[in-house]
């Protein structure tokens, strides 16, 4: 079973077409490159995109620059697309409370769809906000 922390929009009228859930858990679109910009774009991240280009150029030029073989610039980035995947749910989480998101539950599910079910059918959505 998965494990969602549930983020809706501050005076949304409808939490159903607001809510995020964002895992508790590694990354893997995060981690592997291109999906990690796909990932970006689709969770609207344009702080961590912008970090995937600056990494990835530095070390496109860097390397060219340094006469590098293809096998040194892997090892490079690496253990930088190993934290990238760890960290991006967190950086999630910081971009939707900058977005005006809060924080509001924790759920559950062994799909992402199956704990959106579980949230909202147990109501907790309606409790008046303050």
């Amino acid at each position: 079973m998965k494990i969602y922390t549930v983020y809706e929009k501050e005076n949304a009228e409808d939490p159903r077409e607001t809510a995020e859930f964002v895992q508790e858990a590694f990354s893997w679109m995060a981690f592997l490159f291109p999906l990690n910009i796909i990932w970006a774009l689709d969770k609207r991240c344009w702080l961590f995109l912008l970090l995937i280009v600056v990494i990835e150029s530095i070390s496109i030029f860097g390397a060219e620059f340094a006469g590098y073989p293809p096998g040194y610039i892997i090892a490079f980035k690496m253990p930088i697309y190993i934290l990238l995947g760890i960290y991006a749910n967190d950086f999630r989480r910081w971009h939707l409370a900058q977005r005006g998101y809060k924080m509001v539950g924790i759920t559950s599910g062994d799909r992402e769809v199956y704990a959106q079910h579980r949230y909202f059918d147990r109501g907790t959505h309606n409790v008046a906000k303050s």
